[in-house]
């Protein structure tokens, strides 16, 4: 059961990532450099604190922290 979480979580992260690189390449038709370089501060942390929450999940199942990104 571990496990699954740790794959499920590892999958959303990878998506969010992707989602994340999406969005970031529509940013320059409609918001600002400054407004984008706020959006990427943003991103980035969002991405890192979920990076982590994987890693424990990874942890918890028994599972090397790390993982392919």
């Amino acid at each position: 059961m571990r496990q699954q979480k740790a794959d499920m979580t590892e999958r959303s992260f990878l998506q969010m990532v992707e989602d994340s690189r999406l969005v970031l390449a529509q940013l320059p038709e409609i918001l600002t450099p400054s407004q984008i370089a706020v959006f990427v501060s943003m991103e980035d942390e969002k991405l890192a604190a979920q990076r982590v929450y994987v890693q424990q999940a990874r942890l918890e199942a028994g599972m090397s922290p790390d993982f392919d990104e």
